[in-house]
């Protein structure tokens, strides 16, 4: 039977083998997908709270961010990022891109936008829009690990 790991890569083999920039897989894709991130579990891959990355090391400060690649192609790409907590991720985009994500320990907050049309009808496409209003920048408050695919 293969890995929770390997399970994840055939399945993004199969969702993205016609994907390309601005192209979203279907509903049941992501559904296909989702259901295969929600099966890994940090110790499938080598996770755990034991680790040195998750302790005080006594160098005054958190650890650093670090990004652990798992695998890159035109079509996706895999890849864990561990997050001291109260890690800090500036507002970024993911321009056509489809970003999925899995949380294996820890806890996160994450605030999403998406671009609105300027409604007095100028075209202009540069203001943000969350959930509480119109906003110019934002910052997500990060704890522990992410997975994102």
């Amino acid at each position: 039977m293969p890995s929770a790991v390997q399970r994840v890569f055939e399945t993004c083999k199969e969702v993205f083998a016609d994907g390309g920039p601005g192209i979203v897989p279907s509903p049941d894709e992501v559904e296909r997908l989702r259901s295969v991130l929600d099966a890994v579990m940090p110790a499938d891959v080598g996770l755990s709270p034991s680790l040195s990355f998750f302790r005080d090391v006594g160098t005054g400060g958190p650890p650093p961010v670090t990004y652990l690649h798992l695998y890159e192609c035109p079509k996706f790409s895999i890849g864990i990022f561990c997050l001291p907590q109260g890690a800090v991720i500036p507002l970024h985009d993911h321009p056509a891109m489809t970003v999925f994500s899995k949380l294996l320990m820890g806890s996160m907050r994450i605030k999403s936008y998406d671009w609105v049309n300027d409604p007095r009808g100028s075209g202009s496409n540069q203001r943000i829009k969350s959930s509480t209003g119109v906003c110019r920048s934002m910052l997500c408050r990060i704890g522990g690990v992410c997975m994102k695919y």
